[in-house]
């Protein structure tokens, strides 16, 4: 992916800061509107979920893909192979968002106090409920993945790339309501918390290893073939 500019980068990270906020008050004080559609969402599912064994393992295997450990892991490999490759700012921003993930859920987590859904839960969770922490970590490596993604990757499959990262982090989100751990509301949070990461931490990437390689290239091929002897 590349680059975004200065301007619309600014603009980004802006609505996604108004959009996190302005979620996050609504929450704190408990809106009617919006505290009784997720109320009326979870009861709702934690009603039917339960006679549908198939749905609830696949739902299962999808969340486990988002949980904190497997974001972790994957964040943890991939940082590796771009130090490997000497892609050290690329490695540095999977580390900052991860990081900036961390701390803005728990921060959140911790001051709202919004416990889960008052349903039986068919998998396992703890702590607080908004926003939800693996939508946060999957929306973020995606996010954080695509504008690390190898060139030729980017260039030529870009629309699958951003496709599947849409399609994983929508799908961990809904499997965190499906089996009655979150609020609607906890996921829409945590996803806007990992694109907000991933985006606003962008400009450690200005100066990736690959734009300055080409910057040098370029510099030679205009001072002439015998500027280097």
């Amino acid at each position: 992916m590349r680059a975004v500019t200065r301007t619309s980068w600014a603009v980004v990270v802006a609505a996604l800061t108004v959009a996190l906020t302005v979620l996050t008050v609504l929450v704190a004080i408990g809106w009617p509107p919006v505290v009784g559609l997720d109320d009326e969402v979870a009861l709702a599912l934690a009603a039917v979920m339960p006679g549908h064994p198939v749905a609830v393992a696949v739902m299962v295997v999808v969340t486990d893909v988002g949980s904190p450990v497997s974001v972790n892991l994957l964040t943890g490999v991939a940082v590796v192979v771009l130090l490997l490759r000497g892609r050290l700012r690329a490695a540095a921003y999977l580390t900052a968002v991860r990081l900036c993930v961390l701390a803005v859920e728990t921060a959140l987590k911790h001051g709202l106090g919004r416990p889960r859904p008052p349903v039986h839960p068919l998998t396992s969770a703890s702590g607080f409920s908004f926003p939800s922490g693996h939508a946060a970590g999957t929306a973020a490596l995606c996010v954080s993945a695509l504008f690390v993604l190898p060139p030729v990757v980017r260039d030529r499959w870009r629309a699958a790339a951003v496709a599947a990262a849409v399609l994983l982090s929508v799908a961990v989100a809904a499997s965190r309501v499906v089996l009655g751990v979150h609020y609607p509301c906890d996921v829409v949070g945590g996803l806007v918390v990992g694109v907000l990461c991933g985006v606003a931490l962008t400009p450690l990437l200005e100066l990736r290893e690959g734009d300055v390689a080409h910057q040098d290239d370029s510099a030679e091929q205009q001072a002439g073939p015998g500027a280097g002897c």
